[in-house]
């Protein structure tokens, strides 16, 4: 096969549905294949040059590229690295996955490389885990090339096969793959304690660390789970006004707001706050309408309930003989900042883990009936208050 060039293979090789390419000094190939088409067998100096096909041809700018289906042409390879004595168990498994279908594989530098036509969309490299190493299967549908030049398996390579005649392999498909060799390869390790990688993710918040806008994977994660987030100075309730909106909508600041604290939107919620002191029996009234997030100020013993509110709808107060409370639907709440008094804010839950689908919902029909649940209070008793709030009172 070391005869084979550009000049005498690039039409047979695009008959079969590839994109052929020369390859110049060191094996590479030419120009800026990876952004634009060019038109190679137009230049007769490109015919004693080496020749591979392209895995991921760019999409046709214009009537002149050679290839005006380029998508027609995306193969995803499978680069098979491994010991000797796991290579034909790893070769059953992908010739399974070929099933009837030819799939010619080069061979070079100890490795084999299978050819399979893209299906679906191109996606990110998958490959066996680290800890398998030296044996490593990888599977890629990123730009690359496949020299044609070289050793083939069976001495069957592209030029005896169209892409047509390929084995499909989709992501879904490749990750099933890499699935079933990684338990092979977990099976037939080395005869020492092998303990998988444990990929935990990097927390969106550090022990000891406070939410602030300058988070923006904390940010991405609150809207992710359907808060709207907003920049809040510390020790203040209301938003961040030192800016402007641009025409998508996104606030840019002409401060600092990085160490500012994080608020949310009410739209599509509903806050519940106490109107006076707190009782342990309007809590558990409150709790009996659905899961919330409940916040409370640090010597504060008036928590707020957040509840979702599908309906919206305006701020309502809750009045009955003994307890007073008000609903707010509008403008925002402070997730991390203070109250007017400088006390920080505090959940019952990691607000950042919480989807907002969670929440139980409260609407206005739900007002009216807190109000007759309340009604049904009895009075507070004053003789049990702290001294000092019964002088207040």
């Amino acid at each position: 096969m070391d005869q084979l060039t550009f000049g005498n293979s690039a039409a047979l090789l695009r008959a079969n549905g590839f994109a052929p390419i020369p390859l110049g000094d060191g094996g590479a190939p030419l120009g800026p294949v990876y952004v634009t088409q060019v038109d190679f067998a137009r230049n007769p100096s490109n015919a004693e040059l080496a020749v591979a096909v392209l895995t991921s041809a760019p999409m046709p700018q214009g009537p002149h590229a050679p290839i005006q289906n380029a998508q027609h042409t995306w193969l995803a390879t499978v680069t098979v690295s491994v010991r000797d004595e796991v290579q034909a168990d790893i070769d059953a498994i992908i010739k399974r996955y070929t099933g009837a279908a030819k799939c010619p594989a080069r061979l070079a530098d100890g490795e084999a490389l299978y050819v399979f036509k893209l299906a679906g969309p191109r996606f990110s490299t998958l490959a066996t885990a680290y800890g398998h190493q030296p044996d490593t299967v990888r599977v890629e549908s990123a730009a690359s090339f496949v020299p044609l030049n070289g050793q083939w398996a069976d001495g069957f390579s592209l030029l005896g096969v169209s892409r047509d005649e390929l084995p499909a392999l989709s992501r879904d498909v490749a990750q099933g793959l890499i699935d079933e060799l990684d338990r092979l390869l977990l099976d037939r390790a080395p005869a020492v304690d092998y303990f998988p990688p444990v990929r935990a993710p990097r927390p969106l918040l550090q022990p000891g660390q406070t939410l602030r806008y300058g988070n923006e994977r904390a940010l991405e994660a609150l809207r992710e789970h359907g808060f709207q987030p907003v920049a809040v100075r510390w020790g203040q309730q209301h938003a961040e006004k030192d800016g402007f909106s641009d025409a998508n909508g996104r606030w840019h600041f002409n401060c600092d707001v990085s160490e500012h604290g994080v608020g949310i939107n009410l739209r599509g919620f509903a806050l519940i706050e106490f109107n006076g002191r707190f009782r342990t029996d309007v809590d558990e009234l409150v709790r009996s309408f659905g899961a919330c997030l409940i916040r409370t100020a640090r010597g504060d013993d008036r928590p707020a309930y957040l509840f979702r509110s599908l309906q919206g709808g305006p701020d309502e107060a809750l009045y009955s003989p003994n307890v007073h409370m008000r609903v707010r639907r509008a403008g925002l709440t402070v997730l991390s900042g203070a109250d007017d008094d400088g006390r920080a804010y505090q959940w019952d839950r990691d607000v950042l883990t919480v989807p907002a689908n969670q929440l139980g919902t409260f609407e206005q029909h739900d007002g009216k009936r807190l109000e007759r649940m309340l009604e049904a209070l009895p009075p507070p008793d004053y003789d049990k208050a702290p001294a000092k709030r019964r002088k207040s009172a």
